[in-house]
């Protein structure tokens, strides 16, 4: 993966990023940094979650998240429901 990313050039645009003094990717930066904190956070939530309930309740627990979202899917956007 490592060798993708540097072939592709991707690297040298983190490092530019992540390294210029340029005030206008200090948005960019604060929006990476909340989304590696979110990202541990989550993942630390599901291995506590397998840890102290067991496997079946974090399977449950995604398809009520699932059965709301389509629930709230439903209610926001109705004019983009067809049922025939």
């Amino acid at each position: 993966m490592l060798l993708v990313v540097n072939v592709t050039g991707e690297f040298e645009v983190l490092k530019k990023v992540l390294f210029d003094e340029d005030p206008a990717a200090n948005g960019l930066k604060l929006m990476l940094l909340f989304s590696g904190c979110f990202g541990f956070v989550i993942t630390m939530v599901i291995l506590l979650t397998i840890t102290l309930c067991g496997p079946i309740a974090l399977n449950i627990s995604g398809t009520l998240k699932d059965v709301v979202l389509t629930a709230l899917g439903f209610f926001f956007f109705p004019e983009d429901v067809h049922i025939s």
